[in-house]
Formats: structure tokens, C-alpha cells, sequence
């Protein structure tokens, strides 16, 4: 039994790491970006930028209608093709059709739309190119979540990477050689929704015949998928809302600083992304095996040391990122890397929490742990941002986030019961910070020593997994003793 939970845990695993291939080529491509990007816009634009798309972010919410959820419980239910291929063409269409209605609403409402969220009219061709890109989200969303069904990393991870690639040089062409400023930004992002969608109708093929949609099943879907849709609202307002809150209490520039360093922290989805695609099409494809619950128990150790570790280490070098990667207005930004790291760590935790709830089908306790995370998110936003600014921002962020997956952890505990470690998660949660703080109080400079230090700590971190039984010591001192060779051939 025992061999069995490894096996499937090194099969997790692989699938992380081949997704991962994909967040990889993405946020090194975002990375390499933002020295370019902090030259041509300014802070005042990157929070304009920002608003804009987390507005386009809660729309989404409308389009979608929770029926990504429910496909990927409805395709693991049955063994049938054709019922599988009803799934995903009722999707398909329902969601093209809705997106097509909002787009031209929103295009109607433009200027007064502009007005409100950002303060001028000026603004409203930006909101209409972001709007027309809605209905085309179709394309490549299914074909992706269909690869993910089919168990395809390889090809998930290459029309992902295609369709990323493509419209970066879009953007880089529009943004960096034609100097369109923010316009070409979100034609750039058009045109590749375009291509994007484009081929994900090729890869779907009959997949997304009209003939296969299913009212029947579709009317199933969206009672499942609907209370989602709140659910989806609470967690926009959860991880977007205190941006909003920022700009109306301080600056856009501070939302554009806020929205940097929101970028960087997103260095942490080339681990915790790469899980987070892979995790629930696994999950839910083994558990009837016997051993599933103590391999959702496992994971979340293996998980919780390696997520921890790396949000540390993100944030203990942010200021030499920062120095890096971007020019002096952004440095300041740095300051709120370590809150925004860690609500990056718990969104994948989050679908952890699910996990028991999804099994048995029961979708009201994600819906109120996302209300509840959506009132602290808005709550401790008009509590912090006041005197912390984008501090205060990112800290109501991760705070909320901590709220929801807690909550979320208990009810499914309920509805499912799963043998986790507790004192391995909060172990290295509270170690994590502990570093942090150690940081923040006794190393206030930048000078090459004290990276060195920062270095040494994060050191710290093997004998914390030693200690759980996460990295086995003799091991690792008989890989670090052989030669460089003899280690890679086993890595390989």
C-alpha cells in the first residue's frame, strides 16, 4: 500500500513538472518583460492597466457560469465518449454564446463603464478591445481543460506555451517596436485570443459539434456550476477588490506599484500553477483507489514544505529582484512581495481544501468559504490600506485567502475525511514568517553579505523537511558526495 502512495505521488508529480514546463516558459517570458514594460509605462499606467483587468477578471466570472467546474466533475463520472463529448460541447457553445451578449454590452456601456472604474471616458476604447476577447476565451479554455481530461500534459503544455509565445511577440511588437502604449497592449492581447481560440477549435474538432450539445446534461451542469458563480464573484472580490480600495484611498501609481510586485510574487505559480492544473484531474481520477486519502494526506506535507520554502525565498530576495528586473520608481514595491507570494501559495491550497467537498458533490462550502474570504478581503482592506497603503493591500489579500482555505479545510473534513498533518502545515507556515520577520528586522540593507545570510537561511529549510520525513538526509548527503555526473545521471 505504501509503494502504491508513492507511485501515485511521483505520478502527481510528473504532471506538475510537465505543466510546469508551460508556467515556466510563461512567467519567464512576463519576467524577461518587465524591464521593457516599467520603461514604457509608467506606475499611473500599470494601475490603470490593473483595474482594468480585474474588472474583465469579475466579467469572466459571468461567462464561464461555474461550467468549468461542473465538466470536470461530470467528465469523471461516466466512461461513456459520447456523454463526454456532450460535456464539452454544451460548454463550448453555452459559454461562446454568453460571452458574445456580454462583449456587446459592455461595448454599448463603454464610456459610462470607463468613467466609473477609472475615472475617465478616455478609457473606454481600451474597455471595448478588452471586451470583444471574451467570447473567444472559449476556445482556448475548453481545449485546454479537455487536454487536462484526457490526461495529455505534453499537448496541454504545448499549445499553452504556442498560444502564450504568440501573443507575447504581439505585445512586444505593438507595445516595444510600434510604441502603441496602452491601446496596443490590448490589441496585442486581441489578436492572440484570436489565434488562440483559432486552434483550440481545431484541437477540439467534433468534440464541439453543435450536434453533441445536450440540453439535458447542460441544465445538469449549470445547477451544479451556478453557485459558482457567486463563488467565483467572492474570490475576485477576495484577490481584486483592494485594488479598487487602494486607488480610492491613495494614488494609481500605488496601484500600479501594487500591481508589480503582484507580477513578481506570480514567480511562485512556476511551482504552485504547474500543481494547481495538475492536482484536481488527478485527484479526482483516483478516488475510489483505496489509498487516495493517504495520498491527498501526503501531498499536502510535500506541498505545504516546498510552497512555503519558495515563498520565503521570493520574498527574502524581492529587493534584489526588483533591482534587477526594474527601474527606481518600482523598488518600493518590494515591501509587499512576501503578502502577495503567499496568497499565490494558497490559491492552489485552496483546491486542496475542495477536494473533499467536490467528491461528494457538494459545492455550497467553497461558495461560503469564498463569502467569507470576499468579507475579510474587503473588511481588512478598508482596515489596512488607509495607513499601510499597498502593504495593507497585499496583507488583507493573504489574510482572506487564510480565512477561506481554513474554513473550506473544516466543512470538507466533514463531508470527507482526510488523514492530513496538521502541525506539518502550520510548522512551515510559522517558519516561513519567522524568517521573514528575522529578515525584515535584522537585515534592513542590500549589500552582497547580507544576501549571503539571507542565503544561509533558507538553508534552514532541509533539516525542517528532514525532520517531517519530506527529504530523506541519507540520501541527499550520498547524492551531494558522488560527483556532478553520477548526480545528474540519477536525478535523471
Amino acid at each position: 500500500m505504501q509503494s502504491q502512495v508513492g507511485t501515485y505521488v511521483k505520478q502527481l508529480a510528473g504532471e506538475s513538472l510537465v505543466y510546469g514546463v508551460a508556467g515556466v516558459i510563461t512567467r519567464c517570458i512576463g519576467i524577461v518583460l518587465i524591464p521593457l514594460y516599467t520603461r514604457v509605462f509608467k506606475p499611473d499606467d500599470y494601475g490603470i492597466v490593473a483595474l482594468l483587468d480585474v474588472f474583465i477578471m469579475l466579467v469572466l466570472q459571468f461567462v464561464v457560469l461555474g461550467l468549468d467546474t461542473a465538466t470536470t466533475r461530470w467528465f469523471f463520472d461516466s466512461d461513456d465518449p459520447a456523454d463526454h463529448r456532450s460535456a464539452i460541447s454544451s460548454w463550448f457553445w453555452c459559454q461562446f454564446t454568453v460571452g458574445m451578449i456580454v462583449a456587446a454590452v459592455i461595448a454599448l456601456l463603454s464610456p459610462w463603464i470607463s468613467n466609473l472604474l477609472l475615472g475617465s471616458e478616455q478609457y473606454s476604447p481600451l474597455l471595448r478591445l478588452a471586451a470583444f476577447a471574451m467570447p473567444l476565451f472559449a476556445g482556448g479554455y475548453v481545449a485546454r481543460s479537455w487536454l487536462r481530461f484526457q490526461r495529455r500534459p505534453l499537448l496541454t503544455v504545448t499549445f499553452s506555451s504556442c498560444a502564450t509565445l504568440a501573443t507575447v511577440g504581439l505585445v512586444i511588437l505593438y507595445v516595444l517596436v510600434w510604441r502603441r502604449g496602452l491601446s496596443g497592449l490590448y490589441t496585442a492581447r486581441l489578436i492572440g485570443e484570436v489565434l488562440t481560440c483559432l486552434t483550440g477549435v481545431v484541437i477540439l474538432g467534433k468534440w464541439m459539434s453543435p450536434r453533441a450539445v445536450s440540453w439535458t446534461r447542460l441544465k445538469s451542469m449549470l445547477r451544479y456550476g451556478l453557485p459558482a458563480v457567486p463563488a467565483g464573484i467572492g474570490l475576485w472580490l477576495m484577490m481584486s477588490s483592494n485594488r479598487f480600495i487602494l486607488d480610492r484611498f491613495s494614488t494609481k501609481a500605488e496601484v500600479g506599484l501594487f500591481f508589480a510586485a503582484a507580477q513578481i510574487a506570480s514567480a511562485v505559480g512556476l511551482v504552485c500553477g504547474a500543481f494547481q492544473t495538475a492536482w484536481f484531474p488527478f485527484a479526482l481520477s483516483i478516488h475510489k483507489e483505496e489509498t487516495a486519502r493517504r495520498v491527498y494526506a501526503k501531498v499536502l506535507d510535500l506541498y505545504s514544505f516546498f510552497g512555503c520554502a519558495l515563498c520565503t525565498a521570493l520574498t527574502l530576495f524581492a529587493p534584489l529582484v526588483f533591482r534587477l528586473l526594474t527601474y527606481k520608481p518600482y523598488y518600493a514595491a518590494a515591501s509587499c512581495v512576501s503578502f502577495l507570494a503567499f496568497t499565490m501559495f494558497l490559491e492552489p491550497a485552496r483546491q486542496i481544501a475542495w477536494l473533499g467537498s467536490s467528491i461528494v458533490k457538494d459545492s455550497k462550502p467553497l461558495a461560503l468559504s469564498l463569502g467569507l474570504g470576499a468579507a475579510g478581503s474587503i473588511g481588512l482592506g478598508f482596515v489596512l490600506i488607509p495607513p499601510f497603503g499597498r502593504d495593507g493591500a497585499a496583507a488583507a489579500n493573504m489574510l482572506a485567502y487564510c480565512l477561506s482555505v481554513v474554513y473550506l479545510f473544516r466543512m470538507s473534513q466533514k463531508s470527507y475525511y482526510i488523514p492530513y498533518r496538521w502541525r506539518v502545515t502550520l510548522t512551515c507556515f510559522v517558519f516561513s514568517w519567522l524568517l521573514i520577520a528575522l529578515d525584515r528586522w535584522l537585515i534592513p540593507d542590500d549589500s552582497l553579505s547580507t544576501y549571503l545570510i539571507r542565503g544561509a537561511m533558507l538553508l534552514l529549510f532541509l533539516p525542517l523537511g528532514v525532520w517531517f520525513g519530506l527529504i530523506r538526509w541519507r540520501y541527499l548527503r550520498e547524492l551531494l558526495a558522488r560527483g556532478p555526473s553520477e548526480s545528474q545521471q540519477e536525478i535523471a
